[in-house]
């Protein structure tokens, strides 16, 4: 379910910077908002961070070592790489001092896998 859509920086140029999730706690970068529209508006930070909080999609930057686990899981089992749809609450927003945003939450909040998360973005202009 891995999609085409890159981040700034790469994940794995910050991976040693990123917590790593303990149990059965999955890590995922949200998708980043556009930093302008189609036409070419330059969008301001207030409409990019409420871009990131409508857009609940985002990738598996890691994995707990039990996430997954039991039958629960019998065929939703997720990767590093993978994009996925997940609640607007129950997760633990965390936030590195570049400004780079996180989700940490347990591997039973995600709620389904993204083919192409594009398609979940807010049409913004």
């Amino acid at each position: 379910m891995s999609g085409e859509t890159k981040f700034k920086p790469p994940v794995e140029e910050i991976r040693a910077e990123l917590p790593a999730p303990t149990l059965w706690r999955v890590l995922i970068r949200p998708l980043q908002p556009k930093e302008e529209s189609e036409v070419g508006i330059v969008f301001t930070e207030k409409v990019q961070r409420d871009q990131e909080f409508v857009n609940q999609v985002g990738q598996v930057v890691a994995v707990g070592p039990k996430a997954f686990e039991g039958e629960k899981f019998d065929d939703s089992r997720f990767a590093v790489g993978d994009w996925v749809l997940y609640p607007t609450y129950g997760s633990q927003r965390i936030e590195l001092a570049d400004g780079r945003t996180f989700q940490l939450m347990n591997d039973d909040h995600i709620l389904a896998g993204v083919a192409d998360p594009e398609m979940y973005r807010k049409k913004l202009v």
